[in-house]
């Protein structure tokens, strides 16, 4: 049966202060006179943690999810977002029509009057205004 290092650890740490003999050198410096022993002493850095796992061969999300995942969000954000852009457009395109109006009446007045002009001028018809 395999044990786990921490608990390994930990049994030799109380055999040592149950009196059992310890050819340690974490023991050896019990028995010479230190009375409480430095952690240093009793485990060394590393020997109770345990060995990562390599993640390297399987990615936390996969190129298919986070495609997909993508898609969804895209799908999401046009639902949304659609009625919000197109009242906003349409508040917009509205009063740039309603303030643009006059001046291309204006712009449709002249040019009518302009074209009829030049139609009677072809003709040799006389019109009232002659400036």
């Amino acid at each position: 049966m395999m044990q786990d290092p921490v608990l390994e650890k930990m049994q030799q740490l109380m055999q040592k202060y149950q009196g059992q003999p310890d050819s340690t050198p974490a023991a050896r410096s019990l028995v010479t006179g230190n009375a409480v022993p430095v952690l240093r002493n009793i485990v060394k850095l590393g020997d109770a943690i345990p060995p990562q796992r390599d993640t390297t061969d399987a990615p936390f999300l996969s190129t298919t999810l986070i495609n997909t995942l993508h898609s969804q969000i895209e799908q999401e954000l046009q639902a949304q977002l659609k009625p919000l852009l197109a009242e906003h457009l349409q508040r917009v395109l509205t009063q740039a029509i309603a303030n643009s109006l006059p001046e291309l009446q204006q712009q449709f007045q002249t040019l009518i009057h302009d074209s009829v002009q030049h139609a009677l001028d072809r003709q040799g018809l006389p019109t009232r205004d002659k400036s």
